[in-house]
């Protein structure tokens, strides 16, 4: 079934990324240098720092807490995150220094290791990106209304909720561009319901992203409940473009997004919400906060 597809999977992935994790850190132990950086989302990076002796300093740079996001719905999902989760802590605290991207993961690492320098490196994006994304022109008013979702087709962004609103919203057009392992569940969920108004792009040119972004009126992200601590950097890509954000998040990634104007912020995975703030669009407000997020 597919949660035994699931869990086959992960540990195929968890004895893969080991052993590459394994390979690197004997690759950095014969080189010569001072500092040594372990850039974490791969939670495996660290568990060899138990075994392996360290002659340079070394700072662990965590992009995201992923070992949180284990489930929990069952005994063995509870045991393989509390063993994981052992030895993740077990490997960070060998660390000399953190780098972290946002407020949780430094209190993260502030119980971990307490005395231990830890700086905080939020998320962005590249400067050419950014001047990408200002370059695009105001969207003209049109009489129908365009959403997309761009970036990773995954279990944290749960983008049935986006096929569900679509299912129940004919007459707008959806487009979802990006790759992940959910892709082909919501094509099949589409195809048997014969909608036709939502497009998948697959993963494609920035070229081609770009003129996504340039047709949309809305763009559309969500970020799961279990996913709390997690700031994709595609939301400073999406307040770039002066295009209307609709987001779905209780985690960190909200407090983030409530900064910026133009973006209405409900709760995640919620279909009917996702639905209101789609009907609540005004498509004439753009020039009211397009040069303030773009500052």
């Amino acid at each position: 079934n597919r949660v035994g597809r699931k869990y086959r999977n992960f540990v195929l992935r968890a004895i893969f990324e080991i052993l590459s994790a394994c390979k690197t850190h004997m690759v950095a132990k014969r080189s010569v240098c001072d500092i040594t950086i372990i850039t974490i989302p791969s939670m495996f990076l660290v568990i060899p720092l138990i075994l392996i002796s360290r002659k340079s300093f070394v700072v662990a740079d965590i992009r995201d807490l992923t070992w949180e996001y284990l489930p929990e719905d069952s005994f063995v999902g509870r045991l393989v995150k509390t063993a994981i989760g052992w030895f993740v802590d077990r490997g960070l605290k060998s660390a000399h220094a953190y780098t972290v991207t946002n407020e949780a993961e430094a209190e993260y690492v502030k119980t971990l290791s307490p005395c231990t320098p830890c700086f905080h490196l939020g998320n962005g994006i590249s400067s050419k990106r950014f001047h990408d994304l200002v370059r695009l022109p105001v969207k003209l008013h049109k009489a129908d209304t365009q959403v997309a979702y761009i970036g990773t087709v995954g279990i944290a962004q749960h983008l049935m909720t986006l096929v569900s609103a679509a299912e129940l919203m004919p007459n707008i057009k959806f487009k979802i561009v990006g790759s992940g392992i959910e892709v082909a569940s919501l094509k099949k969920y589409c195809h048997r319901k014969k909608m036709s108004n939502v497009v998948f792009y697959g993963s494609v040119s920035w070229e081609e992203i770009l003129k996504v972004y340039a047709e949309s009126d809305l763009l559309y992200a969500n970020i799961s409940e279990n996913y709390l601590t997690a700031v994709p950097s595609k939301i400073f890509e999406y307040v770039s473009t002066g295009r209307h954000i609709i987001f779905g998040s209780k985690g960190i990634s909200r407090k983030i997004l409530s900064k910026f104007r133009g973006v209405c912020i409900i709760n995640p995975d919620d279909v009917d919400e996702l639905i209101n703030a789609i009907d609540s669009f005004d498509k004439t407000s753009y020039e009211d906060f397009t040069d303030d997020n773009r500052s």
